[in-house]
């Protein structure tokens, strides 16, 4: 079975580190690419860290022009539908942390642009707590 390379744009979510410690579980299923940190700063707060030792720092620009079939989207909340667009935008597939967004109408233009692309996009949300789903975005 060939690996599916994947990335990781961001480090400041809450979810960050548990997003790529799960990826890194399953080796026979995964090949990580990399990860981007959202500045030096913040890489020095994560690089030792056991989800992150000895994975490959990249810049977010090397990630999205790298040979990656999906990426785990973990910056800051506001940042990233913007930056699972980017991805989208080069056919990347996604796992996007919650929430979706600062407001609908980019989570809408991020789903229709990975509808008329064929790209998955996978939003992170669990409804542990949700008993009923009230919103339905149309992607038509």
């Amino acid at each position: 079975m060939k690996k599916i390379k994947i990335g990781q744009i961001g480090t400041l979510h809450d979810h960050a580190p548990g997003k790529i410690a799960c990826i890194r579980q399953f080796p026979e299923i995964f090949e990580i690419v990399g990860y981007a940190a959202e500045s030096d700063e913040q890489y020095e707060k994560v690089k030792d860290r056991n989800e992150f030792r000895g994975l490959k720092r990249m810049s977010e620009e090397e990630l999205l022009n790298s040979d990656v079939d999906a990426m785990l989207i973990e910056t800051y909340e506001y940042d990233l539908v913007k930056t699972a667009q980017k991805c989208v935008d080069r056919g990347i597939h996604v796992h996007v942390d919650k929430p979706a967004g600062a407001n609908a109408e980019d989570f809408e233009k991020l789903l229709r642009d990975a509808k008329r692309k064929n790209v998955v996009v996978q939003m992170a949300y669990m409804y542990r707590y949700d008993w009923k789903v009230t919103t339905y975005i149309d992607t038509s």
